[in-house]
Formats: structure tokens, C-alpha cells, sequence
């Protein structure tokens, strides 16, 4: 039947979900196999189980990606995410689908709101339900009426969120200047005034961190060193109090995913360097979520981070990230002579590629260093068949793995740089880095740090992270590098 022809994915997207009679169950599949890959196709599809009888039945089939099933308390409708915009799109938002079981009609209760829907929970009476979005770095959750009505809750949600079944929101609240706690929110209090009793906070495991000096945080907006000179929104944070800010060394932090964003919640690695005396930056260049779809689209996978020998095609990322360095001698925050780069992962590799289109920076940090799709050998193939329509021996395939490869740019960079990597680390391994590694040490200043038993984002060992930020704070104080107070961004040609 049709289920032998679906491979279940894996994932809390498609965790199944249960009727409230507990006789059926609807999951998010793959429907159908890609002979000429030997994979399943990207595209999901929501199938119904009868428990009894086994019975399946297509609830959601078409060319869209249809995720995170859920029924409502009563078992009348099924909310799920859907794909909005191009079937065939590598970058795309969520909207939130509501489907009546008894007639299969649909309806859209968010269609005019412009974000991608992270995650979301039927409320307890089940006449609306509560959603989570990216909104300009901030974390919204809201409650949505089946006619559409929308309540933007109080409340800061940094994680996941559940709702009781007498109506009380569970979740882990988070802002940029206090550790996640356990939280809750009364969501009756959106119809009546609970004052202070609405939202409670119910641990106090970080409570060490009120008597630390945390961060201030701050938002700016600046123009993209692109020649399209797109508006950029970024995170600063500084050292509060402080009122010297145009002599603090600077670390501009790049987000990996890369479709993710800086956010304002507590960030630890942001706190360290604040910690230490830096400023930090934390752009959100094109590609971020929390900016629209259009923003979003901008970089699509079929093109990320840019192409070497064209700096101004559209989806180029990193000359966003070259345009923090106007923006901050503009604003006068921090020491142009010390500003530095880093990232993690994808955030890793448009790094170095930042290095590739200019030498404004003293010195760079890329951890878990990300070599492109074709480099990772845990799921590279199957990246490599979604973002290229060819492969590397077919006529033409080459040219496109090569045009997004940032060992392109080796020739370009003279920035220090510090490669940090986790020695098991299977989605960004460690020979590709070692292989960037020796293409830039008879060009520049580059030393590699290897960490045993790692693995991607160095989640192993507590202590492996905590002595990588002492590495790349001593990279940044290393008295070697040169004064970079003359440097200026340099123009990128093929």
C-alpha cells in the first residue's frame, strides 16, 4: 500500500500524533523514492494509521512539506506546519495549517503574518492555539483563534513551550540578561487583568547569575557592504556601566545554521566576551530568520554563503558581515583596531569567507568549520542532491560545488586565523579543515586546535568548551598580529 512506499523521518517535526480516542495516529513521512539517488525525497506528507486495522489514508499529500501533526482535544481538527511559497524551495517559512477531519476543508488562521512558525500548541478548549515565531531577534508567542485573531503573550520563550489542560503555558522563559528558568503563564489572563500572578517563574538554578555584571543589550541597523546596500539588523551588546566604549576591543559573532539568528535570550558565549571587556556584534545577515520571507530567501541553500568570483550576487552573505566595520567607526563603538571575527559551524564557514572578501578584521576564530555540502560525510550526499541540480562527474557540476567552496578565497586571506575542531566530529570532519589548514599556512597566520573525543559544536565535554573561549581570547590578545588600525575593506575581484 501507500505507507510501504513512505520512509518515516525522524525528528520531533515528525513526532505522530495521537487522536484523543487513542485509535489512530498521524505522522509526518517522505513519500515516495528517488531511483536515480537512492533516497527518499525531501518532500513530507501526513499519513493517518487506523491502530485496529492498519488502514492508512493521506490526511495532507502534495508537492509542500507538511510537518508536526496535531490533533485538538476534541479530535475534530488536525494542526500541522506547512511549507508556504516554491514546493522546490531549499529556504522557506512555516505557516500554520488547521484542517477540519470531518469535511477535509483547510483554513489558515496566520495567512497575513509575514514569519515562520517555529513551533505551536493547541490551547486547552482547543478554539485556538498557541504559536511561537522569530520576530527581529525576539522570541513572540502568541495565541491564534481559528478565525485568525491574534494575542501576543508577555512572556519571553527562548525554547520549546506545552500547554496543561487547565490552560496553564509551561515553558522555559530566557532574556538576554537572565538564565533560562522554568516558567509558567496563566492563559485565562488574556481575557481578565492576574497581575502579578499571570507569569511565574518556578526554579532558580541560574539565580548566581543576578550577582554577575551581565551584558546591556542594544539594536542597530546598517548597510550591507553589498552593492545592493541592504539594511542589516544586529545585536550589541556591552559591558554594563561601562562608558568607554570606543576603546573596547570588539568580537563581531556569527549565527550558524545558517537559517537561524542571534537572539535575545541569554547567550553564554556573548556574556563571556562580555565578560572579558569586548563589545559584541551579532549580525543578522540575509538569509536570518525573523525578517520576513524575502529576507530569507535571499541566500538560498542553492547558492550559500556566495560565489567566489561574483561578490555581488544576490545571495552573498559575507559582504553583510564586512559592513558591521563602517557601521561601528560610525557609531563610535569599540577600537577599529581591534575588532575580530568568529563563528561556529555554517556561522564557521562564512567566517573564513568574510576573511576572503576583506582584511578589516586583527584576527578571526572558525569553530566546527563548515567545507560545504559535499564535505560532510554524515549526510553530504544527501545535501549535495537537494542543492545542486548536478553532481561532481556530471558536465557543469563541478563549477557549482566549486564557486561556493571558501577554500576559493584561501588565496585572498591575511587575517590571523584559529581553526578549532572537535577531532570526532562527523558533520564538519576534521580532514576537510586540515585540508583548509594547509592551504593557508604558506599564506597567512593560521594554527589549528584539535580537541580529542568532540564532536560537532564541541557538546562532549563541558570543559572542551569552556578552554576553546580561553583559546580564542588569548588568540585575540595575541601581541603578534599587527596593528589593523590602517586597514580598510578590501574590494573583491574573480
Amino acid at each position: 500500500d501507500d505507507a510501504s512506499l513512505a520512509s518515516t523521518e525522524t525528528g520531533g517535526a515528525s513526532a505522530p500524533s495521537w487522536s484523543p480516542d487513542g485509535r489512530s495516529v498521524v505522522v509526518s513521512v517522505a513519500g515516495g523514492f528517488d531511483a536515480r539517488f537512492r533516497l527518499w525525497n525531501r518532500n513530507r506528507d501526513l499519513l493517518r494509521i487506523d491502530v485496529d486495522s492498519g488502514r492508512t489514508q493521506w490526511i495532507a499529500e502534495d508537492a509542500r512539506v507538511e510537518v508536526l501533526p496535531r490533533f485538538s482535544p476534541d479530535g475534530r481538527y488536525l494542526a500541522y506546519l506547512r511549507q508556504r511559497g516554491d514546493a522546490d524551495s531549499t529556504v522557506y517559512p512555516h505557516e500554520l495549517i488547521v484542517q477540519d477531519l470531518r469535511d477535509g476543508s483547510r483554513r489558515s488562521p496566520l495567512q497575513s503574518l509575514d514569519a515562520d512558525i517555529s513551533s505551536f500548541q493547541w490551547q486547552a478548549d482547543g478554539q485556538g492555539l498557541i504559536v511561537q515565531y522569530l520576530d527581529r531577534a525576539r522570541d513572540t508567542v502568541a495565541s491564534v483563534s481559528l478565525q485568525g485573531v491574534q494575542r501576543v503573550l508577555p512572556i519571553s520563550a527562548g525554547a520549546g513551550f506545552d500547554v496543561s489542560i487547565d490552560g496553564h503555558l509551561g515553558f522555559v522563559a530566557s532574556a538576554h540578561d537572565a538564565p533560562p528558568e522554568a516558567s509558567s503563564f496563566d492563559t485565562a489572563c488574556l481575557q481578565r487583568d492576574c497581575g502579578t500572578q499571570a507569569a511565574r517563574t518556578w526554579t532558580r538554578v541560574n539565580a548566581w547569575a543576578g550577582q554577575r555584571a551581565l551584558s546591556a543589550l542594544r539594536e542597530i541597523e546598517y548597510a550591507s557592504a553589498h552593492v545592493d546596500g541592504r539594511r542589516i539588523h544586529a545585536l550589541v551588546a556591552v559591558p554594563r556601566g561601562s562608558t568607554a566604549l570606543a576603546s573596547l576591543p570588539v568580537v563581531v559573532d556569527l549565527h550558524g545554521g545558517p537559517y537561524s539568528a542571534s537572539r535575545r535570550i541569554f547567550d553564554p558565549t556573548r556574556e563571556f566576551f562580555i565578560g572579558r571587556g569586548y563589545i559584541v556584534v551579532q549580525p543578522n545577515y540575509r538569509g536570518s530568520l525573523g525578517y520576513g520571507d524575502a529576507f530569507s530567501r535571499l541566500s538560498d541553500r542553492r547558492h550559500y554563503p556566495g560565489w567566489y568570483d561574483q561578490p555581488d550576487a544576490p545571495h552573498e552573505m559575507g559582504l553583510d558581515v564586512v559592513g558591521v566595520l563602517a557601521a561601528l567607526r560610525a557609531q563610535g563603538l569599540g577600537d577599529p583596531a581591534r575588532v575580530y571575527l568568529r563563528g561556529v559551524s555554517a556561522g564557521a564557514l562564512l567566517t573564513t569567507w568574510t576573511l576572503g572578501r576583506s582584511d578589516g578584521f586583527r584576527a578571526a576564530v572558525a569553530q566546527s568549520w563548515y567545507p560545504g555540502e559535499w564535505g560532510a560525510p554524515d549526510y553530504g550526499y544527501f545535501q549535495l542532491r537537494r542543492y545542486y541540480t548536478r553532481m561532481p562527474w556530471e558536465q557543469g557540476g563541478q563549477q557549482a560545488i566549486w564557486r561556493r567552496d571558501p577554500i576559493m578565497l584561501a588565496d585572498r586571506i591575511r587575517t590571523p586565523l584559529l581553526l578549532i575542531q572537535g577531532e570526532r566530529d562527523w558533520i564538519t570532519p576534521l580532514t576537510e579543515v586540515e585540508r583548509y589548514y594547509y592551504a593557508l599556512r604558506t599564506r597567512s597566520t593560521v594554527s589549528l586546535v584539535v580537541y580529542p573525543d568532540e564532536v560537532h559544536g564541541l557538546r562532549r565535554h563541558p570543559a572542551s568548551l569552556r578552554n576553546a573561549l580561553l583559546q580564542e581570547d588569548a588568540w585575540f590578545r595575541d601581541a603578534r598580529f599587527l596593528d589593523a588600525s590602517s586597514r580598510q575593506p578590501v574590494t573583491a575581484t574573480p
